[in-house]
């Protein structure tokens, strides 16, 4: 936060500063009537307040604090705006001091129909925005009564020569216009401009989400989870793609399109920018969604939820498909609506396509399948739908069944019960299923709850209290009337369906990026309570989400089951690798565990894995890029488990792991950035590499 906020301070004085740079005239000799004695006092008034900011400095200046932060940057791009405008609109008539030029023109368009002396305006702004980062509170409040004072005398002095010249036009002005400090009109303006560009607004939201994901994904290698799902894309056919893929309950659409982006690159960015992209563009579309629905207000804070819960950020960095089908989910929401209030068969049917798209992604939108098909169902069978557009609706519906029932028989039913699906339900996922045997459904429904919120807003207390902000949301749409009312049946039917599975133990409903996708209709709600309490003001909207997004940083707590960047980097993978080829001799034999087997099957054998052998129970054998990789079916062993698999294999199949023979472990728990390359170990971040070969 200290290096954001020296970024805000320079950047807002390099931008101040640069319309003078460019925009000022330079060395005119004009003939003019000055006031230069009573500009050069106030001038000085002014400069010596600012060296008491700079000179009185807070210890550990600037200081982080969100608010401060947030008043800074309104107060720094405020700065330069009528710093860039005022010059530009005075030309030629710009000046240092206080004058009159022969030809002077009284300018009143522009920033100077705001306030007469813009100029002075953006002074004192950026001045006010300088003490509140760097200046401890007593020499802060000395040091603006003196620039204050000084502005005075140069603003008095400028009005008595504009007096003088233009006469009771001036004086006119001077009734209609305050001097440098604005009225509430200009807070009327801003709010007026602020809702006719919320579109602008929105896209740079999402432009600065882009620009998260983009440098989270560049910095960090491929976690065990992101190098499984390669293994599939990465196979020579797409027959033999789709079998890889059935090892996984993703879908198909995914899995074949990073399989034809293999073709032309292959660096981790590059993979995971589908994901990247499509987690940039939801909040995009959810805010056209709310906007279609309810209010654009509604849809602002909804997007910048999206845009920058660290989640959201995170999962959308990684190499997944939750983003995709979030992104096509959201495309169905809107076309629905719209469908719905123009009574177009065309919007139904792109509805229908968002609709199969999202299953193709995921399977798991069968829940939303399920839910967002109960609410059409209550929208389409009016009486007052026409019969076209209930049979489109119908075709939809029917296409998403059959997907659902082909993938089931040909995919899912495959993995049913399968060790995977039991030591998520009875371990890492455990608190996001119901067990009637150990907990009441009002305690399961309660944590879980909790658990959603705290993973999408990265804090517990922060995710308490947007529960009750979510509950108001709800309520106001519910007490609304017509289409607004019938739409919040959106926002509850599928937390509702997601409910009823993790009641049933078929999928999980808590705080895990499985249930990322709730994050569109919590957010929807949230949005509209509190644009409602804002009274769909665009400028307290857009400030109240500046101070969210730049509090939320410092408040993120770590997700258990999200990557440390400290240990993930890039450049501790290239290091690991580079140390592993370089032993001499060459290393044979790898000993892997499950996380291991992934980063491994990914870096090395860029999946192409060859000579698959089940072993031993729990232990599996495979050939790739010169390396005889050994896996031991667990997670975060000790070292010493992995000599001991070794031992044992080599019991079984004596010739198939000759030494030199090397354990190749992902910590758990490791959290410091740790570099080490000694003789028999090495340890790049959470990769260690261990000599088995010479300690056994």
């Amino acid at each position: 936060m200290r290096s954001l906020a020296w970024v805000e301070l320079v950047a807002s004085w390099c931008v101040w500063w640069a319309a003078y740079l460019v925009l000022a005239p330079k060395h005119q000799k004009r003939e003019s009537v000055t006031a230069s004695a009573a500009t050069r006092i106030g001038l000085l008034g002014e400069v010596f307040g600012l060296f008491l900011i700079f000179g009185f400095r807070v210890p550990g200046a600037p200081r982080t604090s969100a608010v401060i932060l947030v008043s800074a940057g309104i107060l720094g791009v405020l700065a330069g705006v009528l710093m860039w405008t005022a010059v530009a609109h005075l030309g030629r008539q710009f000046r240092i001091t206080a004058g009159l030029y022969s030809d002077h023109k009284l300018v009143r368009a522009g920033p100077y129909a705001l306030v007469r002396h813009p100029i002075y305006t953006s002074f004192l702004s950026i001045t006010i925005g300088t003490g509140l980062l760097m200046t401890s509170w007593l020499w802060f409040a000395i040091a603006l009564a003196l620039f204050v004072a000084g502005t005075e005398i140069r603003a008095r002095a400028e009005d008595r020569l504009l007096a003088s010249r233009f006469g009771g036009e001036f004086t006119k002005y001077k009734g209609q216009v305050p001097a440098y400090v604005p009225s509430l009109a200009i807070v009327r303006l801003a709010d007026a401009w602020l809702r006719a560009h919320f579109e602008w607004l929105v896209w740079a939201v999402v432009g600065l989400g882009l620009a998260l994901r983009i440098a989270r994904a560049g910095a960090l290698y491929l976690n065990g989870d992101e190098a499984m799902i390669m293994v599939a894309p990465l196979q020579p056919t797409l027959g033999e793609v789709y079998q890889r893929m059935l090892a996984h309950p993703h879908g198909p659409l995914p899995n074949f399109l990073l399989h034809f982006m293999a073709y032309l690159g292959s660096s981790d960015l590059y993979f995971r920018l589908p994901s990247v992209i499509a987690g940039a563009l939801v909040p995009y579309v959810v805010y056209r969604w709310v906007a279609e629905t309810w209010d654009k207000g509604a849809g602002f804070v909804a997007a910048c939820i999206l845009s920058f819960s660290p989640a959201m950020v995170i999962l959308s960095s990684q190499l997944r498909f939750y983003t995709m089908q979030m992104l096509f989910m959201a495309c169905s929401l809107y076309c629905l609506e719209r469908g719905l209030r123009e009574k177009s068969p065309k919007w139904i049917r792109l509805f229908g396509a968002a609709l199969l798209l999202a299953l193709w992604s995921e399977y798991m939108s069968a829940w939303y399948t399920a839910a967002i098909g109960a609410y059409a169902a209550v929208r389409v069978l009016s009486k007052a739908t026409p019969g076209r557009l209930k049979l489109e609706w119908a075709i939809t519906q029917v296409a998403a069944a059959a997907l659902i029932v082909i993938a089931y028989l040909t995919h899912l039913r495959g993995l049913q019960g399968n060790e995977g699906e039991l030591l998520a339900r009875d371990f890492w996922l455990r608190a996001s299923y119901f067990h009637p045997q150990s907990q009441t459904l009002w305690n399961f429904l309660r944590t879980a709850t909790v658990n959603l919120f705290e993973y999408l807003f990265a804090n517990l207390k922060l995710g308490e209290w947007m529960i009750l902000v979510f509950g108001i949301g709800i309520v106001l749409l519910l007490s609304s009337t017509g289409r607004r009312r019938l739409a919040a049946l959106s926002l509850l039917f599928p937390l509702a369906v997601t409910i009823g599975a993790a009641s049933l133990q078929i999928y999980p409903y808590g705080g895990s990026r499985h249930d990322a996708f709730l994050a569109v209709f919590l957010s929807a709600a949230i949005g509209v309570a509190l644009s409602f309490a804002m009274r769909n003001h665009a400028l307290a909207l857009v400030l109240a989400m500046a101070c969210l997004i730049t509090a939320w940083p410092a408040a993120a707590q770590q997700h258990p089951l999200d990557d440390k960047p400290a240990v993930s980097k890039r450049e501790q993978m290239r290091r690991a690798l580079t140390y592993l080829s370089q032993q001499s001799p060459q290393v044979r034999v790898l000993v892997v565990d499950q996380l291991g087997s992934a980063t491994v099957g990914y870096y090395l054998c860029h999946g192409r894995l060859d000579d698959w052998r089940e072993l031993l129970p729990g232990s599996k054998t495979y050939q790739c890029a010169g390396y005889r990789i050994l896996t031991v079916e667990t997670w975060g062993a000790p070292v010493a488990a992995y000599g001991e698999a070794l031992m044992r294999a080599r019991e079984k199949m004596p010739d198939l792991f000759p030494d030199p023979a090397w354990a190749f472990l992902i910590s758990f728990t490791r959290e410091t950035d740790e570099n080490t390359a000694a003789a028999g170990f090495g340890r790049f971040g959470k990769i260690e590499l261990w000599d088995l070969w010479r300690s056994h």
